[in-house]
């Protein structure tokens, strides 16, 4: 039984073409709780029997890898330099992926381990998308000039339903109290028109943008853009979910590569999920650009997914299908726990494993569940226009408002963490290569960690303790599904464990870790700076020294060439010295 669960799990392990034409080559029976289980590879017999191996046939990539293979096994070939032979070899394996491609557009359909399929009569909506950008000090200024050039607050201030947002900024950064506030409300051209809201274009697949904003502390402010997407954009990943995706070559790091069903299904499915969250993160990029538009990274992101029938919390095992049916959407692909918060009933917190879905950018999260659960869960969503998706995230938006700038904060101080980390590594290598520009370019960058990362030190402790004092956060736990729990026995299940308070934790390590790092780095700068400044005037000495020395050539120069009388100094040394 142990011998046949680490021969599963082995075989569980990759699913590219290689990794299977292996299993089923090499394990053709493999043992089943004491029972000997045949497998079935006519599929992989009849897709070999179609398209044979490379060199095995006429076609188009047969000629050359034979006489390729031909020659290099020749005498002429094998007195060849290396590098030569490792040249010619490396342009056969280009070879190889048009010949797995032929072979996976004949391959069984019906085989579940080279294709994708979503469930029939299971669908999918992403009703709203929320991203967030920070503003540090270094960047309030963008943000000022962000909100005079887009003049969000116009027919508030013109109607007389409320406050400038300039004024509100600088009385929060100023040490006063408050919660989120409306920046403004943008529409798409055609979509309805709120009495306070401004049209403009907006990217294809969202119908409006609400912008609100908080304070993380006195320095740091948070601003959250919820795009209410359109009906069209909020069906657009269910239909490339459904789609049939037939396998294709892609080129990476300049060598083809062959996707079969699955991987094409993948790669497709996840890149439309992408395709929303670009537009999302561009728009907020070219709108309100902030520290991380700055620094190139992408703004924390949340989406919320909602299901037809599949419900996730229930904790059940998805068949090996349905879970690949789910990655597809890169949901359910990092840990098999389940992050959930009272919040946020009937809905689990999914963070995007890079590893598991790389056409998905990091700092992404999903909360997603099934419709018709969470809207009876959350109850009374008449006011918020009824209980479809899109009353569903606008019941949701000021708590994923608060998890957003819990997450944001994370991902901030990492940042700036890295940042440091460039500086210290780069330090070394530009030693003593510096001009005015690039002494001028760290001093600015170097100015703008310290003063926002003095301002965070002190906002970061404020935020946790408002956040506390108020529990304003959303508190999230990782608890094990029914089917993990049912197959541990009772005294090693794990308890539910609070994910809210580890990022708390790690939050306030980074702040204190950053700050020691800080002061380190300005010790070493100071005494590099001394040194520099005791080298520049030894410098600057020897140089003098010079100066005054090629003074002196000339000074003697010159008074050998003046005129003494009728003659020069110099005529009338040869002369005395020939006598």
């Amino acid at each position: 039984m142990e011998g046949h669960a680490s021969l599963a799990g082995w075989l569980s392990v990759g699913r590219s073409q290689l990794a299977m034409d292996l299993r089923i080559v090499l394990y053709p029976r493999v043992p089943s709780l004491g029972d000997c289980m045949t497998y079935d590879d006519s599929h992989l017999r009849e897709a070999f029997r179609l398209v044979p191996g490379i060199g095995e046939g006429h076609r188009w990539y047969d000629f050359p890898y034979k006489v390729l293979d031909r020659f290099l096994r020749s005498r002429a070939g094998r007195k060849l330099p290396r590098r030569a032979r490792v040249g010619l070899t490396y342009v056969m394996n280009l070879l190889h992926p048009f010949n797995q491609h032929d072979r996976h557009l004949v391959w069984d359909r019906r085989d579940s381990l080279h294709n994708v399929t979503a469930p029939e009569g299971e669908t999918l909506e992403v009703p709203g998308v929320w991203v967030v950008e920070l503003f540090p000090p270094s960047e309030f200024d963008a943000l000022v000039r962000s909100l005079d050039k887009n003049s969000w607050d116009a027919k508030r201030i013109r109607y007389g339903i409320g406050e400038r947002n300039r004024d509100y900024l600088d009385r929060m950064r100023s040490g006063g109290s408050g919660g989120w506030w409306k920046l403004g409300q943008v529409v798409s051209t055609g979509a309805f028109i709120y009495p306070d809201a401004k049209v403009a274009k907006l990217p294809q697949g969202f119908a409006a943008v609400d912008l609100t904003a908080a304070h993380i502390g006195d320095g740091l402010t948070a601003v959250v853009a919820f795009f209410r997407v359109s009906e069209d954009g909020a069906a657009a990943l269910n239909e490339e979910w459904h789609r049939e995706h037939e396998p294709q070559i892609v080129w990476r790091h300049g060598r083809p590569k062959a996707e079969d069903r699955m991987w094409s299904t993948f790669r497709i499915t996840q890149g439309a999920r992408r395709r929303l969250h670009d537009k999302a993160r561009i728009w907020m990029r070219d709108t309100l650009p902030g520290a991380f538009a700055r620094r190139s990274v992408p703004q924390p992101l949340i989406d919320l997914i909602l299901f037809s029938g599949y419900d996730p919390t229930l904790g059940a095992w998805e068949s090996n299908e349905f879970s690949d049916a789910l990655r597809a959407l890169g949901l359910n692909c990092g840990s098999p726990y389940h992050c959930k918060s009272e919040k946020f009933p009937g809905l689990l917190l999914d963070a995007v494993d890079k590893g598991m879905c790389p056409a998905l950018d990091a700092d992404t999260w999903a909360l997603w569940g099934r419709q018709s659960k969470v809207a009876e869960l959350l109850g009374n969503l008449d006011m918020y226009g009824g209980n479809d998706g899109a009353g569903i995230a606008h019941r949701i938006d000021d708590d994923v408002r608060e998890a957003l700038r819990l997450l944001s904060v994370s991902t901030f101080l990492r940042e700036v963490q890295a940042e440091y980390s460039q500086l210290r590594d780069a330090a070394r290598a530009q030693h003593g290569k510096f001009d005015a520009r690039r002494l001028k370019k760290m001093r600015a960058v170097f100015l703008a960690l310290s003063v926002d990362l003095s301002s965070t030190v002190r906002d970061v402790k404020e935020f946790h303790a408002r956040s506390k004092r108020n529990a304003e956060l959303p508190v999230f736990m990782f608890e094990d599904p029914a089917w993990l729990t049912e197959q541990r026995q009772s005294a090693r299940a794990n308890p539910p464990r609070n994910y809210t308070n580890m990022l708390l934790k790690r939050q306030k390590r980074e702040v204190i870790e950053i700050a020691s790092e800080d002061r380190e780095y300005r010790e070493i700068l100071s005494a590099v700076a001394s040194l520099g400044a005791s080298i520049d005037t030894f410098k600057v000495g020897r140089v003098a020294l010079w100066v005054a020395l090629l003074s002196l050539a000339v000074s003697m120069v010159a008074l050998l060439l003046a005129d003494v009388g009728s003659d020069t100094v110099v005529s009338h040394l040869v002369r005395f010295i020939t006598k």
